[in-house]
């Protein structure tokens, strides 16, 4: 009887344990905070990040050329896949306070500002 015991015991605890999960950190698409449009802080280009995903860089220095994009984004992480045809991925860190958007650039190291537009 105590065998049994022990085990059912046994058997619920490792059922709540292993059948938990850590939380998704991952932002829905509609609910990211930077969702818009932000221009950088030397007019050099933006970014609009669209609520289901994608979004468009314009880099004024080139003419004003835009590339469509998709993203993902974490608490902390924000990944870019341009539609260049190249495979790349642009790797940012990122934070939000007030209406500046910081961008550590983990591919090439330094900070990119940019501003609510």
């Amino acid at each position: 009887m105590k065998k049994t015991l022990l085990l059912n015991l046994l058997l619920m605890v490792m059922t709540v344990t292993l059948s938990s999960c850590d939380p998704d950190d991952d932002y829905y698409y509609y609910d990211a905070p930077f969702l818009g449009t932000w221009m950088r802080d030397d007019g050099s280009s933006s970014f609009t990040f669209y609520n289901n995903g994608y979004g468009v860089f314009t880099d004024f220095y080139n003419g004003g050329s835009t590339l469509s994009f998709s993203w993902e984004a974490d608490d902390y992480y924000l990944t870019v896949y341009p539609d260049d045809g190249w495979g790349d991925e642009w790797d940012y860190q990122w934070t939000v306070y007030g209406n500046t958007l910081t961008l550590y650039d983990l591919d090439n190291g330094g900070s990119l500002y940019y501003y609510a537009y």
